[in-house]
């Protein structure tokens, strides 16, 4: 008997979709696997699995956390930042979106890195606007980031946004700060 997007089973508990046993007596790793898969699907539904729809969906939450917008969105002469943005306390925050199925290599953290560092200057919100360097950087995709690529953006001081915190910032109305382990801003 479907109820509430799950099934009853025998036990009265609702399973998640596609699978076959009571929540309460699955296996924790795999209930994470199911909410990993629901989480990526839902993702995929709001914002097509497409780098465009991943940077509308994260410009339209920093609109939403009451963020002044600088660049929507990005496109091949952005110089590595799709997203730019003032966050009500005037911190620059600059974004890139990678829209992966597969995590995100170092390397695309080490070239996030050298565009809101050394290369500023070729970025469209440095060419257009003339603004100094980001005091935020974060890196979002749906995609997650293995230990390499978590050891780079640690390094680096690079924010990282997987599909789980996109979930929580997204879909639970979590603020970015608190996704981000920030005070405020």
């Amino acid at each position: 008997m479907a109820t509430g997007g799950g099934f009853l089973t025998a036990c009265g508990d609702i399973a998640l979709p596609g699978t076959q046993h009571c929540q309460r007596h699955a296996p924790p790793y795999e209930l994470e696997a199911d909410i990993r898969r629901l989480r990526f699907e839902l993702f995929t539904a709001l914002w097509g699995d497409d780098w465009r729809g991943l940077e509308m969906g994260v410009a339209y939450l920093l609109q939403r956390e009451g963020c002044g917008l600088v660049q929507r969105a990005g496109s091949s002469g952005d110089g590595g930042v799709d997203v730019a943005a003032f966050t009500p306390g005037a911190l620059l925050v600059a974004v890139q979106c990678k829209a992966y199925k597969s995590p995100v290599k170092p390397n695309a953290i080490q070239a996030f890195h050298y565009a809101t560092t050394n290369g500023w200057e070729s970025t469209l919100p440095y060419r257009r606007w003339r603004h100094p360097r980001p005091q935020l950087r974060t890196m979002a995709t749906t995609g997650g980031f293995g230990p390499a690529a978590r050891g780079v953006a640690g390094n680096e001081g690079i924010h990282l946004v997987d599909l789980d915190a996109l979930a929580n910032w997204e879909h639970y109305g979590m603020r970015l700060p608190a996704v981000l382990g920030l005070e405020d801003w």
